[in-house]
């Protein structure tokens, strides 16, 4: 295939031959491709082959030619992020018994999974961690995951793209592109827990450049009743939407029974009225996390959070039929008998389904 350029997924940065099999082991396991990329080299590396940049916790002689800032990066370092424009000075610690730190955000990306907010992030009370205290960190980065002794020192934080950070006598800082700082650099003491949150970091980074601000995903509406989802997750709110698109003339859900819907949710199937035929347009990122779906025993209403198909053979045991509408208003129903689906569909983004099952299950899939 002539001409064909794909992109690795990570360019990993060291300084030295002292690869972290931790981190390589955390993008084996999320099927990441990466380059190992010597500090001594990066000026003769085109990072636009790259998704994302990601940082070993070494001292780089050269930081100011490792493009942070301007490309999504996931820094696990605390030697050169004054040289970033993040802190000045950083912050270092270590105690006596295992480190805790606390979830602040616990609705974004990179805690998700995560089921208390005290954590424990290291096995051992030798390790130490970087964070970014309250008198030093430049105003604009959000803090999601802090110390337990102080709310405002990050040790996770986060700078989306077009962030201005701000430190009263330093130059402001940029932040052109998604970029972490995560702080618990010691991965051979790391805990399940943490080893989520650097996974999670890894992706996040990797969502927000892959799909990017305002990627678009459009669903053809018909007059009439459509059974609509959105396999992305969206920028607009649900006000905007109807507010967007004058044909839409109501919105229903369901939960138990269908009823007027107030928000659009990932996962969720929704019946969209329409006074005409038109494209519905919506902006927002691709999921690339881990999915899991709640469905009830008995009839549910759901969508896809993918942009690629799903074969019914990925649904779990206890699904029995599956249902899409067709324009007319007609359905197909596919059923599961012993093992096998008659009448086998694909499940598609930006479709709505009715899922029949015998029991309550956890359909689990990755994007």
């Amino acid at each position: 295939m002539s001409g064909l350029v794909v992109a690795v997924d990570v360019a990993y940065v060291v300084n030295s031959v002292s690869v972290n099999s931790d981190f390589t082991d955390a993008m084996d396991e999320l099927s990441l491709t990466y380059d190992v990329i010597f500090s001594s080299d990066v000026s003769s590396i085109d990072f636009n082959d790259y998704q994302m940049i990601l940082l070993n916790n070494q001292d780089f002689p050269n930081p100011e030619e490792i493009p942070i800032n301007e490309f999504p990066a996931l820094m696990v370092n605390g030697r050169n992020m004054e040289d970033w424009g993040w802190v000045n000075p950083i912050s270092k610690v270590k105690q006596s018994s295992p480190l805790h730190n606390e979830i602040i955000n616990p609705n974004h990306p990179i805690t998700q999974d995560i089921v208390t907010s005290d954590i424990q992030i290291y096995t051992s009370s030798n390790p130490e961690l970087f964070y970014l205290g309250e008198n030093n960190i430049y105003d604009g980065l959000e803090v999601i995951v802090s110390r337990v002794d102080n709310p405002f020192d990050a040790v996770i934080a986060v700078a989306e793209a077009g962030s201005v950070l701000t430190k009263p006598g330093y130059d402001p800082t940029i932040v052109n592109a998604n970029s972490v700082f995560f702080g618990i650099h010691e991965s051979q003491y790391w805990t399940e827990d943490t080893r989520n949150l650097f996974k999670n970091s890894l992706l996040w980074v990797l969502n927000a450049e892959s799909s990017g601000e305002g990627s678009n995903f459009e669903i053809s509406i018909n007059e009439g009743q459509n059974l609509v989802s959105f396999p992305i997750e969206l920028e607009n709110s649900f006000a905007e939407i109807l507010a967007e698109n004058s044909e839409i003339v109501g919105v229903r859900e369901f939960d138990n029974v269908l009823k007027s819907a107030s928000s659009f949710e990932s996962g969720k199937g929704y019946f969209i009225e329409s006074s005409s035929d038109f494209i519905l347009s919506v902006d927002g990122f691709g999921f690339v996390n881990s999915q899991s779906v709640f469905l009830e025993e008995g009839m549910n209403l759901v969508g896809v959070n993918s942009l690629g198909n799903i074969d019914l053979d990925d649904l779990p045991n206890g699904v029995l039929e599956v249902a899409r509408r067709g324009n007319d208003g007609s359905y197909e129903i596919s059923t599961k008998y012993s093992g096998d689906w008659e009448n086998e569909f694909s499940l598609q983004p930006g479709k709505g389904y009715w899922m029949k099952t015998d029991r309550e299950v956890n359909w689990n899939y990755v994007p």
